[in-house]
């Protein structure tokens, strides 16, 4: 099975992305049909925040117009 991965914000938000990749494939999509995308960090900073927006950006850039997220800090 898969490990842990510690690593800067854009890497881990990559690495997930790229496993929500392989689900959207597994079931036959395209990520331009992804409706809704949620984001929690524990910490959320405008730093952190920027991170993870623009590795989120580059995996849909192309696909989704409306880049479908939001983001919460619990």
């Amino acid at each position: 099975m898969g490990r842990f991965v510690r690593g800067s914000v854009s890497e881990q938000t990559r690495l997930t992305l790229e496993c929500l990749q392989r689900v959207i494939d597994a079931a036959g999509a395209k990520t331009g049909v992804v409706e809704n995308c949620r984001v929690y960090r524990q910490q959320l900073t405008e730093a952190n925040f920027s991170e993870m927006n623009s590795a989120y950006a580059a995996f849909f850039e192309g696909e989704n117009p409306r880049e479908p997220r939001s983001a919460a800090s619990f």
